[in-house]
């Protein structure tokens, strides 16, 4: 018991000698006081208020007159810092950013009578205080950077460090093929991702779990080399996200995005198939041009519910893509429609019956139509679904000036897959669901002492099936001189897989004495 008490004492210890503890979600504001003259001023009180939240929190300068604030919400701040004896400054707009330490010295001017200094151009300084090499992308890049997909993780390419990989198939639900993000040299399997603190990892297939509404995006940074051993399995980059809260001011946004086939070439192999005559005597393709639209329609809302105490943040976005894609299968020559099976053996009525099962997923009505794919290549396009869907919420409760609590909570689905397929149990189609909820309580202890609680919980369902749920085909493979198909899809399908993470964060930061712990 002895030895346990002393080991708890040392890891104690230890956690606070860090500088200002984790900050995932949320930046520290640091600095020194001092007057003209150079000198140190103790016991000056400082204060911060965020000016869209209206959120404030004060602490006192310690016997080097130095102060801090860990764990402050993003967003731009207004510092005011008095002595007795010295004027009053006011510094304004000072921007407390994800992940990092915000150094602000003010120096305050002798003065017998009561008076204010407002500085409103503070020049941001260097963070001299952790040795990370990150780099951010904050909301207005986020906002006014083109990004098609609207897929965040389009945005690593722009950060120093970035790999393209070698091999396509990264970022897929149902393969280990680890994510897109790589950075110098790591590979696809050595990033960790984070959203507003909450892990966003898929543990068994290396990549993020859940995407993120890029309009929700607060600040996006990437972590590459130094980081700190709270950012836990990452050894190649760690990439963190921070979501808009709301504030005073109600806001919102609304888009819509549209593309369509119509405006698409026809491509090189289906112009190859040539042409033929119909019916009315008009020159067709042989390979009819795949019809397609995609459709994308979101929005997001925040602003206060009581002012300058609680606030909500909304978002929802809509992808759908109705239409066809063209898809080419291989169908059985007349001559192989019929079972070969030698009538000798005993089982020969049940081997003959699985075979014309087997024959009977190749539809016996069409005629091949892309010879220079294969004599036996049919090409035409085949109806589709895809649809995605995300939803998030977010509430910001300044419950009293110790303590606030802010909760989020996200939910996507993914569906992909085929409608109508040429021949049976060909083709797959995926239909995935994916939750996230987090919730961090910061508390003040005192003006030097604050702890931060933080928990997290991600879910992740993964179903992969074949058109026809019911369908239990046979898995068959051949290797024909021109007819390659593959039925029942030799692979690990059917799936069905449900993943829970929890997580739980408790961070404390804490000035002792003359110093910082």
């Amino acid at each position: 018991m002895r030895l346990f008490r002393i080991l708890l004492f040392v890891i104690c210890c230890v956690a606070l000698c860090g500088d200002a503890s984790a900050q995932t979600v949320t930046g520290t504001l640091d600095g020194h006081i001092t007057d003209q003259g150079g000198a140190v001023v103790p016991q000056a009180q400082v204060a911060a208020k965020n000016l869209a939240t209206g959120l404030e929190r004060s602490t006192t300068t310690n016997d080097i007159g130095y102060y801090q604030m860990p764990f402050l919400p993003l967003g731009q701040y207004e510092i005011t810092v008095s002595a007795t004896g010295f004027a009053t400054v006011v510094a304004k707009p000072v921007e407390v950013t994800l992940n990092k330490t915000t150094t602000a010295n003010l120096s305050l001017r002798v003065s017998a009578v009561k008076e204010s200094v407002t500085i409103t151009d503070v020049a941001p300084l260097i963070d001299v205080t952790s040795g990370q090499i990150r780099r951010s992308l904050e909301e207005t890049m986020v906002e006014n950077l083109p990004n098609a997909g609207r897929n965040f993780l389009s945005y690593v390419t722009l950060f120093p460090g970035f790999q393209t990989n070698p091999t396509s198939g990264q970022n897929n639900y149902t393969l280990s093929s680890g994510s897109s993000v790589s950075f110098n040299g790591t590979g696809t399997r050595g990033t960790t991702f984070l959203t507003d603190g909450v892990s966003n990892d898929d543990g068994s297939e290396n990549q993020n779990r859940q995407p993120v509404n890029i309009s929700t995006i607060k600040e996006m940074q990437v972590l590459t080399d130094n980081f700190a051993p709270e950012f836990g399995r990452g050894f190649g980059a760690v990439m963190l996200v921070e979501t808009k809260s709301g504030t005073n001011q109600r806001h919102g946004e609304a888009y819509y995005y549209l593309q369509n086939s119509a405006l698409n070439a026809r491509s090189y192999f289906a112009n190859a198939s040539g042409s033929r005559i119909d019916s009315y005597g008009k020159l067709v393709p042989n390979v009819a041009k795949g019809v397609s639209q995609s459709h994308r329609l979101g929005g997001t809302t925040g602003g206060p519910v009581i002012k300058d105490r609680l606030f909500y943040f909304g978002s929802i976005e809509r992808f759908w893509a109705p239409g066809t894609t063209t898809t080419t299968s291989y169908l059985l020559p007349s001559q192989w429609r019929t079972p070969q099976i030698d009538s000798a053996v005993p089982d020969a009525a049940a081997r003959k019956a699985w075979v014309q099962s087997v024959i009977d997923r190749f539809p016996a009505n069409l005629t091949p139509n892309n010879a220079p794919v294969s004599p036996y290549a049919y090409t035409a396009p085949m109806p589709r679904s895809s649809h995605t869907a995300d939803y998030s919420g977010r509430a910001d409760w300044r419950i009293s000036d110790r303590d606030i609590l802010y909760g989020r909570y996200q939910f996507s689905n993914f569906f992909f897959g085929l409608t109508q397929e040429i021949v049976k149990a060909e083709n797959m189609r995926q239909d995935h669901r994916f939750q996230n909820l987090g919730l961090t309580e910061t508390h003040v202890f005192s003006p030097t002492a604050t702890g931060e609680f933080r928990f997290g919980y991600g879910r992740r369902r993964i179903t992969v099936n074949f058109l026809d749920p019911s369908d239990s085909p046979p898995i068959i493979r051949w290797s024909y001189t021109g007819f390659s198909p593959i039925i029942g899809n030799a692979s690990s399908y059917p799936m069905l897989r449900y993943q829970n993470d929890f997580q739980y964060v408790y961070n404390f930061a804490a000035q002792l004495g003359p110093g910082t712990l």
